[in-house]
């Protein structure tokens, strides 16, 4: 399978409906289409062939769809970039990959130059959008002179994405994942994770970590609508939900208890949100009953995985947030869930052999990537 495959369904069966948000801009399948094959069309003008890494330092705004899926429309390989690094964290990166080209956010635009100085070995350095006061070259400007280019369709074992993880044990590494890699396991999600086509998702998580990136591909794969957010701040993400009628979030629990919080905060505001799913920390009972009592009828789904088994392996479903009878507790609210379609998970002892069912071991789990 491919990556664009999405785009192309998306193209012939809902061509107006709306692809992104991204503050004032808002583009449909149709118009996301063409962008994408035009990115495709710039990358190949600028040297970029199959399986050459391209690495993107940006917030999370539309640009990373285009980016993103304009790199496996022409082959190549995306590197996204952690915006929390330093310049030399950036410059390790874009070396460890060898990335060709390296193309930033007006934002970022001085770390950016900055970790480029340090990779001489880096074919390029580009803007999202024209500045004549940074000075650098614009992809946008490319965009409008480039027509688009024909869809090779390539997917299946061929490298489309290096994440790189935290690197709490020393450098971060770069996890190298496939277009079945990322294909298999946001089907695995959706098979236990069931969204309806048309969601709308808030996407506030970081895109250059899986956990975020992954809803971005659901909703290409699914036709629903992402509405991007650079940053986390609880008003803005209480005014987008309105304004925007957002069915999915996907915060973390600190996150959940600062929107709650806030003094913006009125339960009809989020009255469109239908989902919740969480990650990086459980969450405790009273935040739970809180945010239940709330907003009543929301769905919550706790996730776990990795980078390394490109994001999903576990997750513990809505029905183990509430009490299946009032007083009765929640006796599986603390524990990981069960494993996605994709996974097996195991206990062991320290020698690696299965423990029965209720022994205390060591969990290992392996993902099958089709």
């Amino acid at each position: 399978m491919y990556l664009t495959q999405g785009l192309h369904r998306g193209l012939q069966q809902y061509p107006d409906r709306i692809a992104t948000v991204s503050g004032d801009r808002r583009q449909s399948f149709a118009q996301l289409h063409d962008r994408v094959g035009r990115w495709a069309a710039v990358l190949r003008g600028l040297g970029v062939g199959v399986g050459d890494r391209v690495a993107l330092l940006a917030p999370n705004i539309d640009a990373y769809i285009e980016f993103a899926y304009g790199c496996w429309w022409a082959g190549a390989v995306i590197v996204p970039i952690n915006t929390r690094w330093s310049a030399a964290e950036i410059a390790f990166a874009l070396t460890d990959s060898g990335a060709s080209v390296l193309i930033t956010d007006g934002s970022l635009a001085g770390l950016a130059r900055t970790a480029a100085a340090r990779v001489p070995e880096l074919g390029g350095l580009f803007l999202l959008r024209e500045d004549p006061v940074i000075g650098m070259p614009s992809v946008e400007a490319l965009l409008q002179a480039t027509p688009p280019v024909a869809d090779p369709r390539i997917g299946g074992d061929t490298l489309a994405a290096i994440f790189y993880t935290g690197g709490t044990t020393g450098r971060p590494k770069g996890v190298m994942l496939s277009h079945t890699n990322l294909w298999s396991a946001m089907i695995s999600r959706l098979a236990d994770s069931p969204l309806p086509h048309a969601h709308v998702v808030l996407l506030t998580a970081p895109l250059f970590h899986i956990a975020g990136f992954g809803r971005v591909l659901v909703l290409v794969i699914l036709g629903g609508t992402g509405v991007f957010l650079p940053a986390f701040d609880a008003a803005a993400l209480i005014t987008t939900v309105e304004r925007e009628q957002v069915t999915d979030l996907m915060l973390v629990p600190t996150m959940l208890d600062a929107v709650l919080s806030h003094p913006d905060f009125h339960p009809d505001r989020l009255r469109s949100v239908a989902r919740i799913s969480y990650g990086a920390a459980p969450i405790s009972e009273a935040l739970l009953d809180r945010a239940l009592a709330l907003l009543p009828g929301i769905g919550f789904t706790q996730a776990y995985g990795m980078t390394e088994n490109w994001g999903v392996a576990t997750f513990n479903p809505p029905e183990n947030h509430v009490e299946p009878t009032p007083g009765a507790g929640r006796p599986k609210l603390r524990v990981t869930g069960r494993a996605y379609g994709c996974a097996e998970i195991a206990i062991a002892d320290p020698e690696g052999r299965p423990v029965p069912i209720g022994e205390v071991g060591r969990a290992s789990n392996s993902c099958d990537s089709g």
